[in-house]
């Protein structure tokens, strides 16, 4: 009798629940699905953005000798990082999926050679030039191809 009682209870109670759930599952969809679609269409904008970004690699041709502190190199480093960007309103993050641009300091030696590479975004490169330039004006910055395809 008392285990009847208890498993019409319980039986009742999953009853309810059932309806509950068949009641509401479009919000429990809703609040489970928001996150992966929000997800899922800023990686895909993003995506979009990064494919249309323009890259040129420059080398850096450095004279044999300078008569500049590591102070002077850590300015021009300031100086590069003060080109960060950011997406600046809605607009920009969630329709245009803008992300912050990075570049490449990179140095590669060829057969003991040593070679100074920067990988920048194609419309900052005068003001990386610039920082350069300012620095160290013997310093030689020429465009060149990527140095990957040379292997």
């Amino acid at each position: 009798m008392i285990e009847e009682v208890f498993s019409s209870i319980i039986f009742d109670a999953l009853k309810y629940v059932g309806l509950f759930f068949e009641m509401f599952w479009p919000i429990f969809a809703f609040i489970i699905l928001l996150p992966i679609f929000i997800s899922t269409w800023l990686f895909w904008r993003q995506a979009i953005f990064k494919k249309s970004i323009k890259w040129v690699i420059l080398e850096l041709k450095i004279p044999r000798e300078i008569r500049k502190s590591p102070h002077a190199m850590e300015k021009v480093l300031e100086s590069l990082h003060a080109l960060r960007n950011a997406p600046g309103n809605i607009r920009e993050r969630w329709w245009d999926g803008e992300v912050t641009r990075w570049f490449g300091l990179e140095m590669v030696s060829f057969g003991g050679e040593v070679h100074f590479y920067l990988r920048v975004y194609r419309k900052q490169r005068a003001l990386l030039e610039a920082a350069f330039f300012s620095y160290y004006p013997d310093i030689e910055i020429v465009e060149v191809e990527d140095y990957v395809d040379k292997f």
